[in-house]
């Protein structure tokens, strides 16, 4: 489990401070220090260091799970379509197989469909105030893989005020993403026996290294 996990308890104690830390959250990020955090407020560095983890980790399941969003659709219908071949022909998908197995089968498939349903919501509600601008943003860069430098020639304008644009989203969103409550507890609940999605979790995070070094 992700080290995050440990810290869940801490989490939740400073889920108040937490909104006082967001506020500052650009300039923290300027400085790369939490001094001021837990300086100003009166909070402790304990508090300081795990509402910083939280965020940081929210930052990157921002990323996974806007990157997983278009395809979620597509897969909920396909696993629905397979739920109800088996529940038409619930003897003959597999041979060999008892009735238990199959029903076991199918419960594990709707658990499944249910956590994923859970996290598309999920991402729906986390983009619903996103303006115009920002879900073309999302489009192109999560959706449909568009790059940097072609980002950079479609929009007009350079990489770096891309790369910019990109950060400061995702600062908003995961910044939101924790005021609303949400965890990284629970989105990792949902996701941790999909492999796809947490290679692209893996992925992200060596990005999200790469970018704080």
């Amino acid at each position: 489990m992700m080290e995050i996990n440990n810290m869940e308890q801490g989490v939740f104690r400073s889920r108040k401070k937490c909104k006082k830390y967001l506020i500052n959250i650009k300039k923290l990020q300027k400085n790369g220090k939490i001094g001021g955090f837990y300086q100003n407020n009166g909070d402790s560095k304990e508090d300081a260091n795990i509402v910083l983890k939280e965020f940081s980790c929210m930052r990157i399941w921002v990323k996974t799970l806007l990157s997983i969003y278009g395809s979620l659709p597509n897969i909920l219908k396909l696993i629905d379509s397979i739920i109800a071949k088996n529940a038409a022909n619930p003897f003959g998908a597999n041979y060999g197989e008892s009735a238990m197995d199959q029903i076991d089968r199918v419960i594990n498939l709707t658990d499944r469909k249910n956590k994923l349903l859970n996290i598309y919501l999920l991402i729906k509600k986390m983009i619903e105030n996103v303006g115009e601008d920002e879900k073309k943003l999302i489009s192109y860069k999560f959706v449909n893989k568009i790059t940097i430098p072609a980002l950079s020639q479609k929009l007009g304008c350079t990489e770096r005020n891309v790369f910019r644009k990109i950060n400061n989203m995702i600062d908003r969103l995961a910044a939101s993403s924790i005021e609303r409550g949400w965890t990284i507890c629970f989105i990792e609940s949902q996701l941790v026996s999909e492999p796809w999605i947490m290679e692209n979790y893996n992925m992200f995070k060596l990005e999200e290294e790469r970018r704080r070094r």
